[in-house]
């Protein structure tokens, strides 16, 4: 899941967590988090265990909003989720030509800010021939992106 939005709202959890523990004091990450859950600390663990991984995911956007208004706490959730799914993705297409066509989905796919650090991420590799498809996972972008990859 490195780069995904679940990974980037899991990021943000973490971080959450840790100013309780005492660190990252005061960060908008933390009164983001609260302000949008209405939860504190065991309420919003509770939470996280009923409602699971779309819970965490939906952090993601917020995250993302908060990045590109210049919280540098966000911006370093982002560009370390970037750089996770760049390197998935170059691990994937490793061997084809740098011309393979190379699809991206799901949630974070949909931000302007990621998708540009993400495809200059990969346009500095040579890969170029990168595209979002606009559907969600479980409707079968695999598939999709497979069909794409064959014409």
């Amino acid at each position: 899941d490195g780069g995904s939005g679940y990974n980037i709202g899991l990021d943000a959890l973490k971080y959450y967590f840790a100013n309780l523990d005492g660190f990252h004091r005061g960060t908008t990450i933390f009164n983001l988090i609260e302000e949008k859950t209405k939860l504190k600390d065991r309420e919003l663990c509770s939470a996280i265990y009923k409602y699971g991984k779309k819970y965490i995911a939906s952090f993601a956007k917020d995250i993302i909003l908060l990045a590109e208004s210049g919280d540098a706490l966000a911006k370093d959730i982002i560009n370390t989720n970037v750089k996770k799914a760049s390197d998935l993705i170059l691990k994937a297409v490793e061997g084809f030509k740098k011309d393979v066509k190379i699809s991206l989905t799901g949630s974070v796919a949909k931000s302007e800010t990621y998708y540009i650090a993400l495809t200059k991420m990969l346009h500095d590799k040579g890969y170029d021939n990168v595209s979002t498809i606009k559907i969600p996972l479980s409707d079968g972008a695999a598939k999709l992106a497979m069909k794409l990859f064959n014409d």
